[in-house]
């Protein structure tokens, strides 16, 4: 029995996705919209809803059983604190939204090599720092981390590009 292949993509406005075979065919390819759902787009509730909303999709054109291999991309820089169980807590702290903590600034910038993407008011790392001391936080970790966790039950696994994004 062939394998496939699936590629999920969390953007600003919803979440795309396709499975591929192994020769690189697209066999099924379904999107959900945030506004579709209700819900704020930028809340991991909402990100999570359209997942689920596009994988069913998904599964009425081609068996999911079959998937083998996952890649999932979310809107670099996004940061989700979570806790021992891979819930959410708190809210997320988008990409875009800069940190306004001076003391939170000063401190990566006493530590980051100069050029480093950990600097800067909209560093990741900025908002791991404003994040991680709310009350059952476990880690905090990318969107695109988190969405995987949740299809793998794993909340403890990252890409090159988000770990250089943290810093």
């Amino acid at each position: 029995m062939r394998s496939y292949s699936l590629g999920i993509d969390v953007g600003t406005s919803g979440v795309r996705a396709a499975v591929i075979d192994e020769n690189a065919n697209v066999l099924a390819f379904a999107s959900t919209r945030f506004t579709a759902l209700g819900g704020d787009p930028c809340a991991p509730a909402t990100w999570r809803r359209a997942l689920e909303a596009t994988l069913r999709r998904l599964g009425i054109d081609c068996d999911l059983t079959r998937i083998a291999a996952l890649a999932v991309d979310g809107t670099s820089g996004t940061m989700i604190a979570i806790d021992g169980d891979g819930e959410p807590i708190g809210p997320a702290r988008m990409y875009d939204e800069p940190c306004d903590d001076p003391a939170v600034l000063a401190r990566i910038e006493a530590n980051a090599p100069p050029g480093s993407a950990a600097l800067g008011s909209t560093s990741a790392l900025a908002r791991v720092l404003l994040m991680q001391d709310r009350p059952g936080v476990a880690k905090v970790i990318h969107q695109a981390d988190w969405l995987t966790g949740i299809l793998s039950g794993r909340f403890d696994r990252t890409d090159e590009n988000n770990a250089l994004k943290t810093g």
